[in-house]
């Protein structure tokens, strides 16, 4: 876990959960709060299954907003809860509300805001696969850093079997996977970034992840052992995460 960034001292995240389960809605949070280095009492949510529709004052109050993943849930199908979701999407959008995106939330924004989301077997990725930068990310706010380090390819985690094949109006793609591209993007220039990779998982998370959806998305006996074979550090992923916190705290002061 990092230590502590004073400049996130007196920051308030949303994360916005699809979580059927309070097991797995937890392990989420701990996630996030394992890269971040926040506190618990720093970041509120809201599950829109299990609590409904999204409360605008809850937004409100929040310096930023994290759309997370949602296991069962795919972006290409409605639930009882996306109708309220999208429009909440499209009003972070009007409201310029710093918001990052991660897998389904990544697909979700692109939904929203009028691109495309399929589901695409044949290129899902699940375990630790390599990301591409383009050079769309120099410059950015929460990539750029690492176009400035000289990083043209970093390792991340994924799960996943929907994606986004057109990115939302003024999306900029700003890295790419060698069978899947839009893996980031940025809507325009609002403080708005979607991954299809986590950038808030580690790798003993994605494991402890993979085993409870098993079934989904990693069927067969020896597949999680491969997987675990196959898993590397993220810290160029993970480091996107305290940059988007960084916004957070530039743009709300």
């Amino acid at each position: 876990m990092p230590e502590p960034n004073p400049k996130h001292a007196e920051l308030r995240l949303l994360l916005i959960q699809v979580r059927e389960s309070e097991e797995v809605a937890r392990h989420e949070l701990d996630s996030l709060l394992d890269v971040t280095g926040l506190p618990e009492n720093a970041v509120w949510t809201w599950n829109v299954v299990s609590e409904g529709d999204l409360k605008w004052e809850r937004v409100a109050a929040a310096d930023g907003v994290i759309i997370g993943g949602a296991g069962v849930h795919s972006a290409t199908h409605d639930d009882p809860f996306t109708p309220n979701l999208i429009d909440s999407i499209r009003r972070l959008a009007d409201e310029q509300k710093p918001t990052f995106g991660s897998c389904f939330g990544h697909q979700m924004i692109a939904r929203a805001l009028n691109g495309e989301v399929i589901t695409d077997e044949e290129h899902s990725e699940v375990g630790c696969h390599d990301i591409e930068l383009l050079e769309a990310a120099a410059g950015d706010r929460v990539f750029g850093h690492l176009w400035a380090a000289g990083t043209r390819t970093f390792p991340a985690l994924m799960g996943h079997h929907d994606r986004v094949s057109t990115l939302p109006e003024g999306g900029i793609e700003l890295a790419r996977s060698e069978v899947c591209p839009n893996q980031a993007f940025r809507v325009g220039d609002l403080p708005m970034w979607a991954t299809q990779f986590h950038a808030e998982l580690t790798p003993a998370r994605l494991l402890e992840r993979l085993e409870r959806y098993a079934d989904i998305y990693a069927p067969g006996d020896d597949t999680i052992t491969k997987i675990r074979g196959m898993l590397r550090p993220v810290d160029e992923a993970a480091s996107l995460l305290g940059r988007f916190l960084d916004a957070c705290v530039d743009l709300e002061r």
